[in-house]
């Protein structure tokens, strides 16, 4: 079976065998330890909603753990164990005041543990557009990907960025609306990154525009193979693949 991808600049392939998968709920302190099949889900449940403007980067704090109908100290560190995780976010974001047109961007970043500056991570970007006057009042901004964590300790972080320059525009955070998800993997999965390094003329108005990926960031045990400079995987086995 052959995949040619389209539409992104990134993409992450992982070949899943769900019979070694056990979900079982995580308390408030851990988002995972290093069982496989451990999950935690996460919300701004009680938070206000929060005002943004132009230039804005804020990190998302989450104060619920959904699972368990658990309150906690409202934070935006989510401490890994080290090992893979799949990541799935999911924001609201609506329009408050002044002018209509507004863009938001959001982004996972990784800060090693002990200390250094958090590194952006390309996988798990997405982005939003606000236009009121086409009746565009709200934007929900959601993403994910398959996170690494070096060592126990690293933390992720949410990031939401008003990357317009519409000054007299504000649009809020919803609180209650945003959530994040983990998934802990089996770090002996077969995994399959994808970038490209290179600008790519974007398609025309309703043409579909395959991406063509020429850097591998992790290459695949065998499961898949990549054809380089190409968007062209082929799949070697059957079974599950999450993409």
């Amino acid at each position: 079976m052959q995949l040619s991808r389209g539409l992104h600049s990134v993409v992450t392939i992982l070949a899943v065998s769900v019979a070694a998968l056990s979900f079982t709920s995580l308390s408030i302190a851990q988002v995972t330890s290093t069982t496989a099949g451990e999950i935690a889900v996460r919300s701004n449940q009680n938070a206000a909603n929060l005002a943004t403007n132009p230039g804005d980067d804020i990190a998302i704090l989450f104060d619920r753990d959904v699972l368990t109908a658990t309150d906690f100290a409202p934070s935006a560190d989510h401490v890994l164990s080290q090992g893979k995780y799949l990541v799935l976010y999911s924001t609201r974001w609506d329009h408050s005041s002044g002018d209509q047109r507004a863009e938001i961007n959001t982004r996972l970043t990784l800060e090693p543990v002990g200390g250094g500056a958090p590194v952006d991570l390309k996988y798990g970007r997405a982005q939003g557009y606000i236009r009121t006057a086409s009746g565009a009042n709200e934007a929900v901004v959601s993403g994910g990907t398959i996170v690494e964590a070096a060592a126990t300790g690293d933390i992720l972080r949410l990031h939401g960025t008003r990357t317009d320059e519409n000054g007299s525009s504000a649009k809020n955070l919803i609180g209650g609306a945003t959530s994040i998800q983990f998934l802990k993997l089996e770090d002996t999965w077969d995994c399959l990154r994808l970038s490209n390094t290179l600008d790519q003329a974007a398609a025309g108005n309703a043409t579909f525009l395959e991406v063509i990926y020429d850097q591998v960031d992790e290459a695949s045990l065998g499961a898949m193979n990549f054809a380089a400079n190409t968007g062209d995987i082929t799949f070697n086995q059957g079974g599950r693949y999450l993409v």
